[in-house]
């Protein structure tokens, strides 16, 4: 009953070490892929922010002219 035990116990342990080995940590070329995917998301925002402006700025001047001012 004991070695029956004991090999529970190293089988669970084993397993446990293995579990952790296997554990995925981030290379450079993850890190460098993370930070142009931020970088491309600010700069596809800050685009959107600029079109929108823009979009705004031609409405009212459509407006001005629709109007006659």
């Amino acid at each position: 009953m004991k070695s029956k035990m004991r090999f529970t116990v190293l089988a669970m342990l084993l397993v446990s070490a293995s579990l952790a080995g296997c554990q995925q940590h981030e290379g450079p070329a993850q890190k460098a892929g993370k930070n142009i995917d931020q970088a491309a998301n600010k700069a596809a925002k800050a685009t959107g922010n600029a079109v929108n402006e823009a979009g705004k700025k031609i409405q009212q001047a459509g407006n001005n002219i629709k109007n006659g001012g």
